[in-house]
C-alpha cells in the first residue's frame, strides 16, 4: 500500500478530496516496463501483461508467450508478477499473478514511543485473467481481477472487472478508451466501504518512419481515477534497429514522478524491457524488469 501511495501521490497544489479513499492501491501501478518507460501509457504499451490493466492489447498478439516482471521501491517493497498468453481461434487469453509486499515494518500503536512495539508485514495479491478480440478496425477485451490484501492484523479479499477498447482507424493510428478495477467496496475489519480505485483511460498513439531512427511510436494518455485528480504521460519510442528499442517519456500530474527512461532488447523468441523511473521527494528511483519469452 505505501509503495503505491507514494508512487502515485497526490498531484496539484491541495490534497484530493477523496485520496486514500479507495482500496487495493497497488491496482494502480503498471506492471509493464514498456509502458512505465513510456510515460505510464498503458494502454497500447503493455503488451503481453495487458491483461492486468487493458484487455484489449491482448488482441493482435501473436502465438503464446510467458511474462515475468519484477520491481524494487523504497525500503523492502517489491513487486513480482508473472503472464501467460495463448490464443484459440480468433480469441486471445491471458492468466497471471501480481504481488506487491513488504516485510519488518515498524508500528508504535496509537502513543508516540521512542522505539517501535513490533514490526508487521503486508501483502497484495491480484489473480487476474482477460479474453480479447479484434475484428477489423476494432479490439475489445475484458478481464477479471481476484483480490486479496493483509496489512498486519487485517485481510480483506475483493474482485474487480476491466474493460477496453481500441480502434484502429488508419495504419498509423490508433485511440483506445479502458475502464479499470470496477468492482463492489470491501471491508477492512471495523472500517468498511472502501471503495475500489476505478479509472477511466483515454490515449491516442500515432507511427511514423523517421529516416534518422528508424520506426517511431509516440503514445499520449489520460487517466481519471476516482480518488484522485486527473492525470496522465506521453511517450516516444524509437527502434533504430530490429533488436533495440529506446524509450523515453513524461507523467503528467504527478509530484513524485516525471521522466522516465527505459530501453527494449530482443533475440529469437526472447525480449527483455527495462524501465527507469526516477522518484522525487527523497523516495527512490524504481527500476522495473520484463522478461518475455514465446512458447
Amino acid at each position: 500500500v505505501m509503495a503505491a501511495v507514494c508512487v502515485h501521490a497526490a498531484s496539484g497544489d491541495g490534497i484530493y478530496r477523496d485520496a486514500g479513499a479507495s482500496a487495493f492501491q497497488f491496482l494502480k501501478i503498471e506492471v509493464s516496463a514498456r509502458a512505465a518507460a513510456l510515460g505510464g501509457t498503458v494502454l497500447f504499451n503493455s503488451g503481453p501483461l495487458s491483461g492486468f490493466s487493458c484487455p484489449a492489447g491482448l488482441a493482435r498478439l501473436d502465438g503464446a508467450s510467458v511474462s515475468a516482471s519484477h520491481a524494487s521501491y523504497f525500503g523492502s517493497a517489491s513487486q513480482n508478477t508473472a503472464s501467460l498468453v495463448a490464443a484459440s481461434g480468433g480469441l486471445r487469453f491471458s492468466a497471471g499473478i501480481n504481488a506487491l509486499s513488504a516485510g519488518g515494518l515498524e508500528y508504535r500503536g496509537d502513543e508516540p514511543v521512542a522505539e517501535p512495539l513490533g514490526t508487521f508485514d503486508y501483502l497484495d495479491l491480484a489473480l487476474s485473467g482477460a479474453v480479447a478480440a479484434s475484428s477489423g478496425p476494432l479490439d475489445a477485451g475484458a478481464g477479471m481481477k481476484l483480490l486479496h490484501e493483509e496489512i498486519w492484523e487485517t485481510d480483506e479479499w475483493g474482485f474487480t472487472v476491466d474493460a477496453s477498447a481500441a480502434v484502429h482507424p488508419l495504419p498509423w493510428l490508433d485511440l483506445g478508451l479502458a475502464v479499470q478495477n470496477i468492482g463492489p467496496s470491501a471491508d477492512f475489519g471495523s472500517r468498511p466501504g472502501y471503495r475500489m480505485p476505478m479509472t477511466w483511460r483515454a490515449g491516442v498513439s500515432t507511427r511514423a518512419e523517421l529516416p534518422w531512427a528508424g520506426p517511431a511510436a509516440l503514445s499520449i494518455e489520460t487517466c481519471k481515477p476516482i480518488d484522485n485528480d486527473m492525470s496522465g504521460g506521453a511517450g516516444l519510442e524509437l527502434s533504430p534497429a530490429a533488436w533495440l528499442d529506446l524509450r523515453g517519456g513524461y507523467r503528467l500530474g504527478n509530484d513524485s514522478q516525471d521522466l522516465t527512461a527505459g530501453i527494449g532488447l530482443s533475440a529469437g523468441a526472447w525480449a527483455l524491457d527495462y524501465a527507469w523511473i526516477p522518484g522525487a521527494m527523497s523516495l527512490g528511483d524504481v527500476h522495473r524488469i520484463v522478461l518475455t519469452t514465446g512458447i
